[in-house]
């Protein structure tokens, strides 16, 4: 889908992208290899310097997520 693309719906920046990045974000957070797909990559990477506010908004969350789920799955291991 992204091959020849810079984003996921057209030629710009669009409701699209920001929905998709906080599905890709949360995938990267749990460990999810993206080198695999290197189209994926590249969009991504472009939506974390392009989104303004990306970290504050949508990474640090993930993160916060990504701590509490490996605690309360601690206690199952």
């Amino acid at each position: 889908m992204l091959e020849g693309k810079t984003w996921a719906a057209g030629d710009h920046l669009t409701i699209a992208d920001i929905d998709l990045i906080t599905t890709v974000s949360s995938a990267e957070a749990f460990g999810f290899d993206l080198k695999k797909y290197p189209n994926v990559l590249k969009w991504f990477e472009n939506c974390k310097k392009t989104i303004s506010g990306y970290n504050e908004i949508n990474h640090a969350g993930c993160m916060t997520y990504k701590t509490y789920w490996d605690k309360a799955y601690s206690k199952y291991k």
